[in-house]
């Protein structure tokens, strides 16, 4: 319940710091274009259904970075030192600002974030059969 507070109070701050709308959401129809998007981390992310009765995940699928949270771990980690993640937006649109998030070493439980991106670029395709 803490945790779901802390969001929510995250996002008003959001709401009135950003003023722009965020077209890389789930919710709002943003996809992953998987075959063009770097492995994930430690598996696939696909659901693991041999090793017990009950499913798991091996690790965060490329989704995740369209499905906002401030919970620790709830990230994507790709393969290798290097990664790029293809997004398929719901509408045609001019970019003006791009946003990457990742906890902080504050409210990482281990206090480390030394896996957090630290430089992003941004390619901008505008055919549609990407």
């Amino acid at each position: 319940e803490i945790l779901q507070l802390t969001e929510m109070a995250i996002r008003k701050v959001l709401e009135n710091y950003v003023q722009l709308p965020d077209w890389a959401l789930e919710a709002i129809g943003a996809t992953i274009d998987e075959e063009r998007t770097s492995k994930s981390y430690g598996g696939e992310g696909r659901t693991t259904w041999w090793l017990s009765p009950f499913s798991f995940s091996s690790t965060n699928p490329p989704v995740t970075i369209l499905q906002p949270s401030i919970a620790p771990g709830n990230c994507w980690p790709f393969q290798g030192a290097q990664g790029h993640a293809v997004i398929r937006l719901p509408e045609h649109i001019w970019p003006t600002a791009f946003t990457i998030w990742h906890i902080s070493e504050a409210v990482s439980p281990s206090g480390e974030v030394s896996s957090a991106p630290k430089e992003f670029a941004v390619f901008v395709s505008l055919c549609k059969s990407l």
